[in-house]
């Protein structure tokens, strides 16, 4: 008897110090994310190129999310020391010519993986961060510009070049568990910006980096169609055990509306009609009348607040406007009082 409440004293004790320690490394990594955040602001201000700022962050929030919580944890703090004690980082010279910035960027492409980004981070990273190079490369060109011509293949889009090897991507970083869902932004803000390589006149084929076959659009279109949530009319991340949605996803379901509608309110495709557009207003209102955040400390969250009012107003302007009943535009004419 003795020798059992000894261990269960003991048992009890190991348990103690493990929630301690949780509860110090909680703080820590809490106090981590908002000097990451502080020292990115900084970090611009003082010329360094930190475009693949947000993406770090998301990847780290991914891997946290699917378990690998030593992984996470270390590539945490790592990049915060990297940003503290600016190692490795590149500042972004005063370019004398349009040739000379392409250049610059040109040269951030990885190797290994035709990404723009390190290859350390979780692949659901790369297509955005590389998506953004692309676009910025795109402005630069002008009728004397070579072709875009990238130093290597996009050899990571190889990795989803099919309908079953894109439908369980889209299914892995689409339904997340509740760490997740405590973060401002999650993974499936990926899925829904792969979107844009469904149009027809993409960045990838303008420029011929890559091709993705009418099937492989179709089946992107229809995957993301028919995962709008049909109580709220809301896309957004969700539950790995419930398969319901997590949370009311303003920002990403601006962006993926775009993809089925034109900027008069009209569907793109006979085959994808937008539904339940009278609860995604109701929705789309009510998330826009929240108040500013109370912490001005929480950055990430501030800037995803702002991030909601720019996009939510334009998305209901852009794409819903037609829909919406005279006493749901007086709702929204006051809120914008």
């Amino acid at each position: 008897m003795k020798m059992r409440k000894k261990i269960s004293i003991a048992v009890i004790s190991l348990i103690l110090v493990i929630v301690a320690f949780g509860a110090f490394r909680s703080i820590k990594v809490k106090n981590h994310v908002k000097e990451l955040f502080k020292l990115n602001k900084q970090l611009q201000k003082e010329g360094y190129y930190m475009a693949d700022f947000e993406f770090q962050m998301l990847g780290f929030s991914y891997l946290l999310d699917n378990g690998e919580y030593s992984k996470s944890l270390n590539a945490l703090s790592d990049y915060h020391s990297k940003l503290k004690n600016r190692d490795g980082l590149l500042k972004i010279p005063d370019f004398n010519n349009k040739q000379e910035e392409m250049e610059f960027f040109l040269n951030l492409q990885n190797p290994k993986t035709g990404a723009f980004i390190d290859e350390s981070v979780p692949y659901c990273v790369y297509w955005e961060i590389s998506q953004n190079i692309f676009n910025h490369i795109e402005t630069l060109l002008d009728s004397t510009s070579a072709p875009l011509q990238l130093k290597y293949p996009l050899y990571f889009l190889d990795d989803i070049n099919t309908p079953e090897k894109l439908n369980a991507f889209l299914n892995d970083i689409s339904y997340v568990g509740w760490i997740a869902s405590k973060f401002p932004q999650t993974s499936f803000h990926f899925a829904r910006n792969l979107l844009d390589c469904a149009k027809q006149d993409n960045i990838l084929e303008r420029h011929n980096l890559y091709s993705f076959s009418p099937a492989w659009k179709h089946t992107l279109l229809k995957w993301m169609y028919d995962f709008q949530d049909s109580t709220s009319g809301m896309w957004g991340p969700k539950s790995r055990r419930t398969g319901e949605l997590i949370k009311y996803d303003l920002n990403n379901t601006a962006s993926i509306l775009k993809a089925y509608r034109d900027n008069d309110g009209n569907d793109l495709y006979a085959d994808f009609p937008l539904r339940h557009t009278d609860r995604l207003f109701a929705n789309a209102l009510q998330i826009l009348s929240e108040p500013y955040p109370a912490d001005a400390d929480e950055l990430g969250v501030i800037h995803e607040w702002n991030l909601k009012k720019v996009k939510g107003f334009k998305m209901i302007l852009r794409y819903l406007w037609r829909d919406v009943s005279k006493q749901d535009k007086q709702a929204l004419e006051n809120l914008l009082e």
